[in-house]
């Protein structure tokens, strides 16, 4: 990846969780940013990813479909937790993430949630009702 890949990238993971736009906060430190796995370690690991080899769980923690360059805080905010129970603070992109959350796990289909947060996934994601444009590095619907 070219270094104007990179940056762009950067950019658009910032302007995606909203610190850029919703706060203002400027970050000036690259102690200001975590790679977040969209669908958290622990998460995939308390819903199917506990019985995989260790290869899959390597495979899995470096996916890029699962990973965004974001704001540390905002990622320790939302820590193991699932769709069901936090969402980006940035509402334009709740559908986009979602959408990720969605292909992540027809990716890895020994994932599943509980019955609830299941519910939830779906009518979180069913009330998305404009088209989605895929992430840069995703692989479109």
């Amino acid at each position: 990846m070219g270094a104007l890949s990179c940056h762009l990238m950067v950019a658009m993971s910032l302007l995606v969780y909203g610190m850029i736009l919703i706060s203002g906060k400027q970050l000036t430190r690259a102690s200001d940013l975590d790679v977040d796995h969209v669908i958290p370690l622990k998460w995939a690991h308390d819903h199917g990813g506990g019985a995989w080899s260790a290869a899959k769980k390597e495979i899995f923690a470096n996916d890029a479909i699962n990973l965004l360059v974001v704001d540390d805080g905002l990622n320790q905010k939302k820590g193991a937790k699932g769709p069901d129970e936090w969402l980006p603070p940035n509402r334009a992109f709740r559908c986009e993430y979602l959408f990720i959350w969605e292909q992540v796990l027809e990716k890895y289909s020994d994932l599943v949630f509980s019955h609830q947060g299941n519910l939830i996934f779906k009518e979180q994601f069913n009330s998305c009702s404009a088209p989605i444009e895929p992430y840069p590095g995703s692989t479109p619907r």
